[in-house]
């Protein structure tokens, strides 16, 4: 299943095939493709999700691993309680440490087990003029409209 760019799926289906799985595409629409992932009939899932501003292991491991069976797009394929124990963990903390600590552990162990493939990561770029007072914030949304001309 595919929301991703054909660039993408050919690629994947490429590296599939070098290892000896053929692979065909099926496009489907969103909710026919979340709930045939969810049912298991599909044996893999390919597609998109972002939080479109800092690539945080915040914004995404809650959104896979909440052993729900269902969530923003496609619910947690796993039920690994594991899993979700330490995403909880980092997600309840506010201290820097200790999200790191459980983050991490959690990302190896999602890692270990091939949940999830990150294939890429978007970025936006933005130019702007000598003559345009623009301050990049860390979150990485540009606020144009607290811009002014020089």
């Amino acid at each position: 299943m595919s929301f991703l760019l054909p660039q993408f799926e050919g690629a994947v289906q490429g590296y599939l095939k070098a290892v000896g799985i053929d692979a065909g595409v099926t496009h489907l629409q969103v909710q026919a493709a979340v709930r045939r992932n969810l049912e298991g009939s599909i044996p893999i899932y390919f597609a998109t999700w972002g939080s479109q501003s800092i690539n945080d292991v915040s914004a995404i491991l809650p959104h896979l691993f909440s052993g729900q069976p269902e969530g923003f797009a496609a619910g947690d394929d796993t039920r690994d309680a594991e899993l979700k124990k330490l995403v909880d963990a980092a997600g309840s903390s506010a201290d820097a440490d200790t999200r790191r600590k459980f983050y991490s552990a959690a990302v190896k162990l999602a890692t270990e087990q091939m949940y999830v493939l990150p294939i890429m990561t978007s970025v936006q770029t933005y130019l702007a003029r000598r003559e345009l007072n623009f301050r990049p914030y860390p979150d990485e949304l540009p606020r144009f409209y607290l811009s002014t001309w020089k």
